[in-house]
């Protein structure tokens, strides 16, 4: 496995970490040890779209931060696997 496919692969993890305790939150708004964890999470998971994205490029049409061109159609999307 490459180094890009395990960054995704943490990337990926901690997003579904991040959306599974907001879930978890819907139904237990007031749970201290989840709303800690959620952020834990959170924090974790854009520290690696940012890592991820100054290494490949961006995650998503909305992380395109060069006002000199469109990098978003110019690198292989996230989910273009290298053969």
């Amino acid at each position: 496995m490459t180094e890009k496919q395990k960054l995704m692969n943490k990337l990926q993890m901690y997003n579904f970490a991040v959306i599974e305790t907001g879930l978890f939150l819907d139904t237990h708004p007031f749970n201290k040890k989840a709303l800690a964890y959620f952020e834990k999470v959170k924090r974790l998971k854009e520290e690696a779209r940012k890592e991820y994205e100054r290494k490949y490029g961006p995650t998503c049409m909305t992380s395109n931060d060069n006002d000199e061109k469109w990098e978003w159609a110019l690198t292989k999307w996230p989910w273009e696997v290298d053969c």
